[in-house]
C-alpha cells in the first residue's frame, strides 16, 4: 500500500479534486507546515493523510472519545470535516476546541454542498461560541469550507493576504 495516492487495482479512489480542495483549506486559515493541527469528523483521518503527505508532520487526528487532546500541546488549527449535524459540531467544538491556541483556527470542511442558510446557520452558533468568520468558499464540485478565528485574536498577516 502506498500513502502517495489513493488506488485500489489502477482505479482512483479520490473524489475530483479532492488535492486542490486541501490545498484551497491550507491557504485559507494559513496554515505553516510547523503548524500542530488537530483534524477531526467523518474521513479525518483521509485529511490527516493529505497533510502529512503535503509536510505538515504536526497533525493530530482525533474522535470525541479519543482522550484528552492537552497531552498533544495547543493547535494552530483544528479542522472538523463531514459533521452533518450541529449538535455533532457543537460537541466536537466543546471537547476539542478548549485545546486550540490563541489566535488558532477553526476550519470546517464539507466533501458535500451545504446550502447558504446552512452556512448561515454554522456562522450564528459559532458566533455564539465566541468565533469570527473569516472565509467562506464553495469549489466547483460543490464542496465548501468555512474558516473562523477566535475574538481575543487578529488574523496572521499570512490570511489576512489571502
Amino acid at each position: 500500500m502506498t500513502l502517495a495516492h489513493d488506488t485500489y487495482e489502477g482505479v482512483d479512489l479520490e473524489p475530483p479534486g479532492s488535492r486542490a480542495f486541501i490545498e484551497r483549506l491550507i491557504a485559507a486559515c494559513g496554515a505553516k507546515p510547523t503548524d500542530h493541527i488537530t483534524v477531526a469528523g467523518r474521513r479525518a483521518i483521509r485529511f490527516a493523510l493529505d497533510l502529512c503527505r503535503r509536510g505538515y508532520l504536526q497533525v493530530t487526528c482525533r474522535t470525541e472519545s479519543s482522550g484528552s487532546a492537552a497531552a498533544d500541546g495547543p493547535s494552530h488549527s483544528l479542522w472538523i470535516v463531514n459533521v452533518p449535524s450541529e449538535t455533532e459540531l457543537v460537541a466536537m467544538i466543546g471537547t476539542l476546541g478548549r485545546y486550540l491556541c490563541a489566535g488558532g483556527r477553526l476550519v470546517l470542511a464539507f466533501e458535500v454542498s451545504i446550502s447558504q442558510a446552512h452556512a448561515m446557520r454554522l456562522r450564528q452558533v459559532l458566533a455564539q461560541k465566541g468565533f469570527v468568520a473569516r472565509h467562506q468558499s464553495r469549489d466547483r464540485y460543490g464542496r465548501t469550507f468555512l474558516v473562523f478565528y477566535g475574538r481575543q485574536e487578529e488574523p496572521p498577516a499570512s490570511a489576512q493576504a489571502a
